[in-house]
């Protein structure tokens, strides 16, 4: 590759369109997280586009009942560190640096 920028990779058809995928799973993890909650995460009653939300059984010794706000104050942070992780890992593998020129 002759040139590791940005700029570069924007010129290319499928890092375009890896960032379009990228920005959809983004959101649809989100979404998911916060109607979750919306719907009243853990109860029998969930449901998410007509389905079923599973209930996961709990395997914690210790279980500390979170309000919803709670859980999102905790787990927006924690899926946006996630995906800053996963963006920063590919500009590592391809451009050679976390944090590469625009």
């Amino acid at each position: 590759m002759e040139n590791k920028t940005i700029s570069y990779l924007n010129s290319k058809t499928w890092y375009r369109f890896l960032k379009v995928v990228f920005a959809v799973a983004f959101l649809a993890v989100l979404s998911v997280d916060i109607l979750s909650v919306v719907n009243g995460f853990g109860s029998a009653s969930t449901y998410f586009l007509g389905f079923p939300f599973p209930e996961f059984p709990s395997y914690s010794a210790i279980q500390i009942p979170l309000t919803g706000i709670e859980f999102l104050i905790i787990s927006i942070p924690v899926i946006v560190l996630i995906f800053e992780a996963i963006r920063r890992a590919f500009y590592y593998i391809v451009l050679g640096s976390p944090r590469p020129k625009k």
